[in-house]
């Protein structure tokens, strides 16, 4: 999380929030607690919002 909010610039609520409505990459479930964002979705994530945020 520490990284997608660095890449980003946004908070853990924001991307949590985001993430509710639709407007940011679905994290891939890695084991029962292990979630993590595919960088190359959070890159291209970026680039759609127009640079970095």
């Amino acid at each position: 999380m520490a990284t997608v909010e660095a890449m980003t610039g946004l908070s853990r609520p924001s991307i949590y929030r985001r993430l509710a409505s639709g407007d940011f990459p679905e994290p891939v479930r890695l084991g029962r607690r292990c979630t993590r964002w595919p960088a190359a979705a959070v890159r291209d994530w970026i680039r759609a919002q127009g640079g970095a945020q």
